[in-house]
């Protein structure tokens, strides 16, 4: 059997080394110049590539497939981001971009993020508060005064997982200020959060920051972390922009450098016309969850396609 794994991104890497030690010969498709997708762009990266064993096509898409020399289709062609669907939502810009940009990626070309990441004294509202916001934040960290973090629900519905914000929190790379009630009873996992975020508020913490301040004039950027907000409009304010959101039903109106977008993602799926089986993985079928979520879905596809095209092994 022969499989043709669409996308190169952690799914479709992870799919093909599964296929690949189930006997199965893999073709790998990638649109882009180099494997990994967003994944690149993370910090505390593991090696995704050491037991990748298929035959790559960088800069291929699903174009440039043979159909006559493939068995089964397995699509990972990941999330594209998701639109903030509000007015004046063409004044903010996208999280990934900005990152890509603080990589040099060449391949976004915006004047608002190259004057964003050329700064060191920015203001700037992140609407969305998932990994992808705290990665944005720490790689913004000096490039800014402050960064205020927007989270549409309570505690236990923001997005970020609990490890990524617990080392902000401890990285002590902000002074961090929770706006809004956020010790909402929950589960497990809401209680926890509870008491990370509670060590934001520590003595030891306001020390440590009025001692940096007071003998090596250090003083870290502030990071607003504010919960249950509805945004409702973004305004361009000369070179400035106005975000007005709701918070708890109360309206306000802040004034930021820049506003960025991130919101999440949503599949981001091909056409292909064919004939022959066709499976999906990953974010193009759900567009959450992380690496270790990416690789539980590839070995169930995986699982799948073995079952469903009795593959002895």
């Amino acid at each position: 059997m022969r499989a043709c794994v669409l996308g190169g991104g952690p799914s479709g890497i992870f799919v093909s080394e599964y296929l690949n030690n189930r006997g199965i010969a893999v073709e790998l498709f990638e649109k882009s110049n180099t494997l990994l997708g967003n994944y690149k762009y993370a910090r505390n990266k593991i090696d995704l590539l050491k037991n990748l064993n298929a035959t790559v096509h960088l800069n291929s898409d699903e174009n440039a497939i043979d159909d006559s020399k493939c068995d089964i289709y397995v699509i990972a062609t990941g999330g594209k981001q998701k639109e903030l669907d509000i007015e004046g939502s063409k004044y903010t810009l996208k999280a990934m971009d900005v990152i890509k940009n603080y990589y040099n990626d060449d391949a976004i070309n915006d004047k608002r993020i190259k004057s964003l990441l050329n700064n060191n004294d920015s203001n700037v509202c992140i609407i969305g508060m998932g990994n992808v916001a705290l990665d944005l934040a720490y790689y913004l960290k000096d490039k800014v005064s402050s960064i205020t973090i927007l989270s549409r629900g309570d505690l236990s519905k923001a997005t970020f997982d609990n490890h990524v914000m617990r080392e902000i929190i401890n990285s002590n790379i902000f002074e961090i200020n929770i706006i809004g009630n956020f010790e909402k009873a929950g589960d497990r996992k809401t209680q926890k959060r509870c008491e990370m975020l509670r060590n934001t508020d520590s003595k030891i913490r306001k020390l440590v920051a009025f001692l940096q301040r007071m003998f090596f004039g250090v003083s870290n950027p502030q990071l607003n972390l504010i919960f249950n907000t509805y945004p409702q409009s973004i305004k361009k304010n000369g070179d400035q922009v106005e975000v007005c959101y709701s918070v708890n039903n109360e309206l306000k109106k802040s004034v930021f450098d820049a506003a960025i977008s991130s919101i999440g993602f949503i599949p981001n799926l091909p056409i292909i016309k064919t004939a022959k089986p066709m499976y999906y993985t990953g974010w193009c079928v759900n567009s959450k969850g992380n690496i270790g979520d990416a690789m539980v879905n590839a070995r169930t596809t995986v699982d799948n396609i073995i079952k469903a095209n009795s593959v002895i092994v």
